[in-house]
């Protein structure tokens, strides 16, 4: 199976928010803000990371997102890849099986 038929859902002690422009992700853990490990996303990561919703395929968000960007597929393709490779090695997201 292909990484894109795969499925991933957030770690939900994460809190992404936009402050002053830029995406912000936030690991929480034992109640308190993880300050040393804040990502920020660029306006393409920021929208990948609000279509995770633990239903829709890496496909489903890569059609969702050649729709509303001007690139090319296989450009798409690599970012996807690079995205969620990078998301699951730093544990804030988990394919669901």
């Amino acid at each position: 199976m292909g990484i894109l038929n795969k499925c991933y859902d957030k770690d939900p002690q994460v809190v992404f928010r936009e402050v002053a422009g830029e995406m912000i992700l936030v690991p929480v853990r034992n109640n308190a803000a993880d300050l040393e490990s804040i990502y920020t996303f660029n306006e393409l990561g920021g929208r990948i990371w609000g279509l995770i919703n633990g239903k829709r395929t890496l496909d489903d968000i890569k059609t969702i997102l050649l729709g509303e960007f001007e690139t090319q597929e296989e450009e798409l393709n690599r970012d996807i890849n690079g995205f969620f490779s990078e998301m699951e090695n730093l544990g804030l997201v988990r394919e669901k099986k």
